[in-house]
């Protein structure tokens, strides 16, 4: 579509948008399931004792934050960093994020090794993650995607420009439903949408803007996002309570979205 966005500017619209949802999910969170205890069974001090009990940080534990620093520093830097190389120097943010992963298992410095992995690993969470995955490649093979996203999105012109973004939100959020993945919603609804805004002459960016931020929330189905499945492993809560608890964060999320592409747009364009 001819558009680069830059990681800062990427969080530019993306952490206002964010704290506007913390009080929304606090409040949701705190109402639907409200604290069992009315306060901590401990003192401050024994906090304080058990944060000194930890002693300093471990080799791996200091390696780990090294590579996770490097990794963020060098995402908000890479467009200078090209600039100043003449472009020689841009690497992509899945190669740098897939590099500061490989560090972790530098011999020596390894911070996980395969047999932690797979003892620790939910299994059949990988398994309702990959299931996840297989439907969403077939509802976009068989065409039902882009014929949702037309029927959902056909008459997106009719709406106000300021009331677009939220629409697009709730839109792709229940398409995000279908593909159980924030990469395989990105990869599949982003090119339907791109083409959608050609094909009705709207901007490109106020329908990829939303639509990318929303292919990140995953409120609903604990299969939505691999992040999901691993609180939901531990038991502690059913995929009714998360819905319950996900379809009004949905669309409090969509207007924080929507908020914060209007309002940073005007600001930075």
């Amino acid at each position: 579509a001819g558009i680069e966005i830059s990681f800062a500017r990427w969080m530019a619209y993306g952490v206002p948008a964010a704290l506007l949802m913390i009080p929304i999910a606090w409040q949701l969170l705190l109402k639907s399931f409200p604290p069992e205890l009315t306060h901590l069974p401990i003192a401050e001090t024994d906090i304080s004792d058990r944060i000194t009990a930890l002693g300093k940080p471990t080799r791996l534990e200091v390696w780990t934050l090294i590579v996770f620093s490097a990794t963020i520093l060098i995402w908000l830097t890479t467009p200078l960093l090209s600039d100043f190389t003449g472009g020689r120097v841009n690497p992509p943010a899945q190669a740098v994020a897939l590099g500061g992963g490989l560090l972790l298992f530098v011999p020596g410095l390894r911070v996980l090794n395969w047999r932690e992995a797979q003892r620790e690993m939910d299994w059949g969470g990988v398994i309702l993650i990959v299931a996840g995955l297989s439907l969403g490649v077939m509802v976009f093979e068989t065409g039902a995607a882009r014929w949702l996203a037309q029927v959902m999105l056909g008459r997106i012109t009719l709406v106000p420009v300021f009331a677009q973004p939220f629409v697009i939100v709730l839109v792709v959020a229940a398409l995000h439903l279908l593909f159980s993945s924030n990469t395989v919603t990105g990869a599949i609804i982003m090119p339907i949408l791109i083409a959608l805004a050609q094909d009705l002459n709207l901007e490109i960016w106020t329908i990829a803007a939303p639509a990318a931020f929303t292919s990140s929330l995953a409120f609903i189905l604990v299969t939505e996002s691999p992040t999901n499945v691993l609180p939901y492993s531990a038991g502690y809560f059913s995929i009714r309570d998360m819905a319950r608890v996900g379809i009004p964060m949905t669309f409090g999320a969509a207007l924080c979205v929507a908020l914060s592409i209007v309002f940073v747009g005007l600001v930075v364009g």
